[in-house]
This record gives structure tokens, C-alpha cells and sequence, in this order.
């Protein structure tokens, strides 16, 4: 699967955020033109947030990679947040240095949606 057909530049961005819930927010307003003015982005960012509690999404060396399955007419979309400083990123025991976030949309009904996370 290529996963390039599912990134625009415009959402490759260099993160202002210094804590986990302002840093997705920042990513999940670059989806904007593919999620639409009806879109509870609200909602989708508590789904991410909420399974941050019970799943960490952080990756090891410097990744992490947030993903939400919703409603919406593409099978996917990315977003690629940089931090270059880091972010404190709360795991579950330990915060750790996080480089790369590398935020996953995927419409409710897509197919292959765990190949692609893979």
C-alpha cells in the first residue's frame, strides 16, 4: 500500500505544542479540507485522547502513531507532525521524547486498515 496517495504537503507540519492534547488538536485541524464543516473534530480528538489512556500510541524511537477509525468519505487520510525539541509525551508509566507524529484517519468501513497501520 502506498501511503503516499493518503498525505498533502499541508498536513506535514512542524508542531508548536508542548503537551499530547494541544499537539493533536494542531494535527487534527490540518484535515480540515478532507473532513468537512460537519465533522465533530471535538469528538474525534476526545476518541484519540481517550484511547491514549488505555493504549499508549507511542511507538518507541521517537514515534508515535495516533489513529481513529471515522466518518468521513476517503478510506484514509495522514497527517505528520514534526517536534524537533520533543514532546513530553505520557505513556504508560513514563514520558518519553517523541520526534515524529504520525496521525491516521481512516473511514469507518476501510478496508486494510490494520495492514496500513502496519
Amino acid at each position: 500500500m502506498r501511503i503516499d496517495r493518503y498525505i498533502a504537503s499541508s498536513r506535514i507540519i512542524d508542531l508548536k505544542s508542548k503537551d499530547l492534547p494541544t499537539a493533536y488538536a494542531e494535527l487534527l485541524a490540518t484535515f480540515a479540507p478532507v473532513l468537512g464543516r460537519k465533522t465533530p473534530r471535538k469528538a474525534i480528538l476526545k476518541e484519540l485522547l481517550d484511547r491514549e489512556t488505555s493504549l499508549t500510541s507511542y511507538l518507541g524511537e521517537g514515534v508515535a502513531l495516533p489513529h481513529a477509525r471515522i466518518p468521513m468519505k476517503r478510506s484514509y487520510a495522514l497527517a505528520i507532525g514534526r517536534c524537533p525539541a520533543g514532546l513530553a509525551f505520557e505513556g504508560k508509566e513514563t514520558y518519553e521524547e517523541v520526534r515524529f507524529v504520525f496521525m491516521l484517519l481512516a473511514n469507518e468501513k476501510a478496508q486494510n486498515y490494520l495492514s496500513f497501520l502496519a
